[in-house]
């Protein structure tokens, strides 16, 4: 997924539209590192102690396609893993914002 998709289901889920651009980029900011320290540690759960060192590899690399192949290949169904640590960092912002 890229940064604007994300950008755009966080906006659209969140209704932060109208805050100032300033505002909502920092809210998507903060949002985004928590979904990728969410989803990473999702993946390590998932891989086998071979693969997580594959992917430690890959990650360093920076190289975002291959990074992208390397889970579509060793993750099953990631899709789905990524709409759902983005929904659950949703629920925690919006009870967070509740309180």
């Amino acid at each position: 997924m890229k940064n604007q998709e994300l950008r755009a289901i966080l906006l659209g889920e969140l209704h932060i539209e109208d805050l100032p651009e300033e505002e909502q980029d920092d809210i998507i900011s903060k949002l985004g590192d928590n979904i990728l320290k969410s989803l990473t540690l999702k993946i390590l759960e998932q891989l086998s102690q071979e693969n997580r060192k594959k992917f430690e590899i890959v990650s360093a690399s920076g190289d975002d396609n291959r990074i992208h192949e390397f889970l579509k290949a060793t993750v099953p169904d990631m899709h789905t893993l990524m709409e759902t640590e983005i929904r659950k960092i949703i629920q925690l912002y919006r009870e967070n914002e509740e309180k």
